[in-house]
Parts: structure tokens; sequence; C-alpha cells
């Protein structure tokens, strides 16, 4: 006997609510194991892969690049970060520069550090420290101050011994 059309599209409702149901299950797995992580914790594993891209892409150290989000950001908690999708602090005039997503933020700040001219000491720089101090040097922020705090966050969260590649093959 044959099905009429209005039976095939009930089961096939049923199908979809099924996959629904094993989606709607994921993600709130998955929201039980964001809420479970420190806000640290989830802001670093919100923006560790930008990190990681502007590292491949413009050869700017891993480290320094989270290093400056963590500081600019206050661990995603300021208005740049919030509303502007500014991760890094990135101002124009004074005001947070707004960015219409966050790769597009870290893409700016990677071609700005790459190929502005003030910035061209940064190229023999492989090591992280030599790197913040020759971008505090440089004048990337006036802050007399600001290569030791890059450093100091570097070491207190153990960014020098990450190894994202470790969670790329995963």
């Amino acid at each position: 006997m044959r099905k009429s059309f209005k039976g095939y599209r009930n089961e096939n409702n049923n199908r979809l609510k099924h996959k629904q149901m094993k989606t709607i299950i994921l993600i709130l797995a998955l929201a039980t194991t964001l809420q479970a992580q420190t806000h640290k914790e989830a802001f670093f594993f919100n923006n560790w892969l930008f990190c990681q891209y502007v590292e491949q892409e413009y050869k700017v150290p891993f480290e320094v690049v989270m290093a400056i989000a963590i500081q600019e950001s206050g661990w995603g908690s300021s208005y740049a970060y919030k509303y502007c999708n500014n991760p890094l602090g990135l101002r124009r005039n004074g005001k947070p520069m707004r960015f219409k997503d966050k790769k597009a933020c870290f893409d700016y700040f990677g071609k700005l550090l790459t190929t502005a001219y003030r910035y061209r000491n940064l190229k023999d720089c492989t090591h992280y420290r030599y790197y913040c101090i020759e971008l505090s040097e440089s004048g990337y922020n006036t802050n007399t101050l600001y290569a030791g705090k890059l450093i100091r966050i570097i070491l207190d969260n153990d960014l020098d011994n990450f190894n994202y590649r470790k969670y790329l093959q995963d």
C-alpha cells in the first residue's frame, strides 16, 4: 500500500525532530561544559584560534597576541571587546575601533604590525620577550611598563608553554 504524501511528510518531520533534539542535547551539554569553565578559560578558548591565525599569517608570536588581547580587554570585560568586536583594544582618535567580527580585528592588527614603518624592527624578533620590548619601544603603547605587563601576563598564564598544535590535531 502506498503512503500518502501527507504521511510521508509526517515521517520526515519526525526524523527532523529527532535530529533537532540531538542537536539541542549537544548544545546543552556544551553550554554546561562552558559554564563550568572560569571566565579566563572561556576568554582564552574564544580567542586562541584568532591568535594562532595571526601567528601563522603575519608571523606575530602567539603569546604576544594573546597577552595583548588579555591586557587590552581585561579578560573580555571591556566595552571594546563586548560591543565593538575589538579584543585587542585598537583605537582611532581615542575611541575603540569597531569591527564586523573578531577575525577582522585580528587581521587589522596583523597587517598593522607587518606593514607600518614604525614596526619594521619587529620582523627580526622571534622570541616573545624581545618582541614585547621592541613593540613597546616602537610606540605601540605609551605606557613605559607595557612590555613588562605583557611578559608578566605570558608567564602568569603559561602562554609560552601552550601548544595550540595539539588542539588542532584533535
